[in-house]
Formats: C-alpha cells, sequence, structure tokens
C-alpha cells in the first residue's frame, strides 16, 4: 500500500455471526462475534529524541440467544377436528358385463352377493384427551427468549509496535513481546479496562377475552478499572399488560369500531458494591408505570381516525 504522509491513526474490525438449527422446538439461534482495533499516534516533535508511541483501543463483544417454542415441543390443539376418510363405495355388479368376464380368472372375481368389507380407521387414543386438556393451558403462552451478552473495552498507552493479527481482530489477549515505552517516562499512561455483562429472557401469556400479559427480565453487570465500584442492576418484574380489541363492550361499540387498552408496570433495582471488600454500597429502588393506562380508539364517524390517550 502507498502512504503519503505519516500514519496518525489506524483502525480495524472482525465480525462473525452463526445461526445454527439444533432441533425444531428452539429457533433463533444465533451466535455473534464483533472486534474492533484502534490506534492514535501520539504527536512528536520534530527533532524529539522521544521514540513514537501510540494508544491502543480494543473493544470485543460476545452475544448468544435462542427461543425456545413450548407448542413445538409438545404439540399444540389444532382448529376444528380432522374428518375421517369414507370408506370407498362399492360398485353394484352389472350383468350385462358377464360377456366380457368369460376370460377371467374366477378367483379374481368377487362372489355374488358378497360385498367388499371397508378399510377399518383406528379410533382416537385415550391419551389424546389428557393432552388436549394439558394443551388447553400451553397453547396460551408465548415462545421464551433468552440472550447473553459480553463487552469487553481495553485502553493502553506507550505502544511503538503494532500487535498480532490475533489481538487486533479481538481473538487474543497476549500482548508479549510488543514493545511499550516504560510507563515511568510517560507521564499521561493510563490503562483503562472496563467489562459488562447483559442477561435477559422474556415470554408471555394470552388470557381470555383478548387480554395479554407480556414478561420481561434482565441483570447487567459493569465494572472496570478507573471505578471502585460494581454497578449491579435487575429489571423485574417488567410487565406489559395488553387489553386487546374490546369489541365485546357494547357501550363503546356505539361510537367506535375498536378500542384497546395497554398498561406498563416495572421494577428496577440497582446495587453498587466496593470492588476490593465486597461490601454494598448503595441500593436504590425505582418503580415505574409508563404508561399507567393508554387507550387507543378507532372511532365510527371519522374513517381512518385513531386516537390514543395515556
Amino acid at each position: 500500500s502507498i502512504m503519503l504522509g505519516r500514519e496518525r491513526s489506524y483502525t480495524e474490525s472482525f465480525t462473525a455471526n452463526y445461526s445454527p438449527n439444533i432441533v425444531p422446538f428452539i429457533t433463533g439461534t444465533k451466535l455473534g462475534f464483533t472486534g474492533s482495533h484502534g490506534e492514535t499516534f501520539s504527536q512528536i516533535v520534530v527533532g524529539s529524541t522521544e521514540p513514537e508511541t501510540r494508544r491502543i483501543q480494543n473493544s470485543r463483544s460476545l452475544s448468544a440467544g435462542a427461543t425456545f417454542n413450548l407448542q413445538k415441543l409438545i404439540g399444540q390443539n389444532t382448529k376444528g377436528a380432522a374428518k375421517r376418510p369414507t370408506a370407498p363405495k362399492v360398485q353394484p355388479r352389472n350383468p350385462s358385463l358377464d360377456s366380457l368376464r368369460r376370460n377371467v380368472p374366477p378367483d379374481s372375481l368377487l362372489p355374488a352377493g358378497k360385498k367388499q368389507e371397508a378399510k377399518k380407521e383406528p379410533g382416537t387414543p385415550i391419551y389424546s384427551y389428557g393432552l388436549k386438556f394439558v394443551h388447553f393451558f400451553t397453547d396460551q403462552i408465548d415462545p421464551m427468549s433468552a440472550s447473553f451478552k459480553l463487552d469487553e473495552r481495553v485502553s493502553l498507552d506507550g505502544f511503538t509496535e503494532r500487535p498480532s493479527l490475533l489481538y487486533r481482530l479481538g481473538l487474543s489477549n497476549d500482548l508479549e513481546g510488543v514493545g511499550r515505552v516504560p510507563v515511568t517516562t510517560i507521564n499521561s499512561q493510563q490503562d483503562l479496562y472496563s467489562k459488562g455483562r447483559t442477561y435477559t429472557a422474556r415470554s408471555g401469556v394470552r388470557l381470555p377475552l383478548g387480554f395479554s400479559v407480556g414478561a420481561n427480565w434482565s441483570y447487567a453487570i459493569q465494572e472496570g478499572t478507573n471505578k471502585q465500584t460494581r454497578d449491579d442492576s435487575r429489571t423485574w418484574p417488567d410487565l406489559s399488560l395488553k387489553f386487546g380489541k374490546l369489541d365485546w363492550l357494547m357501550f363503546p361499540k356505539l361510537f367506535t369500531k375498536s378500542l384497546s387498552l395497554d398498561s406498563k408496570y416495572s421494577e428496577k433495582r440497582n446495587w453498587q458494591f466496593n470492588v476490593s471488600t465486597g461490601q454494598k454500597r448503595s441500593d436504590i429502588h425505582t418503580i415505574d408505570y409508563s404508561p399507567l393506562i393508554s387507550a387507543a380508539f378507532d372511532w365510527k364517524f371519522a374513517q381512518g381516525l385513531r386516537t390514543t390517550v395515556s
């Protein structure tokens, strides 16, 4: 490559994703990895005896997620009963065709007056009634999804050489053998390291009359070398209540074509722990109702007019 002037910065990135299909009842499986590398060169005065150094900023992210579908594992109730195939009708014997059967072997003809027996269809297994009872409840459960994400960031100063390719792609932590100016010769040098982990899960249930409840759970951990504390946060319960289209209510139907109500409730806890002692320094508890009630109306007297109140 042709370099015009002195190199002042350098960036590089790498991304890989994999979505395997392991079993039918686990869908949306995805594994992802992203690594990025950047270098910023120091401004060295012409004629200075100090070596030219660079600050390295490396980050990488690993994520994984999947969705578990209970209905695909144990089955679900189908709408409407399957019709049994009817037995084929036996055509009556036509005497006018006897002359055509004279050369046919007798064994191939049915005896006179004997009808062909219809095949017996198997009945409904007794255990299917128990499955239908179980499916009545499991069919109302939404697919359950879970995910995990890991983020790491480092910022290091004083390097005189470029790290290896594996380190730049985020596939290695090895910096052995890479030239670096001793810390005592650079006053501004400060190594920074941070790490974050996030866990999430979500599902929901459907209730009669169009009601449904969605539930989310999350837990996050943040820590770093420039912090004296480790920050933990948990969001649970995190509920979304949907009352569907309340078309079965008589009074709103006089003015509206459809009416739906939504609500939300969530609790969040934030903790801070001392890194050296492990003792809890703070505990903050917050409750969120946003929105407490949200109503959407589709009016009858105005085509396409929709009103939302929250």
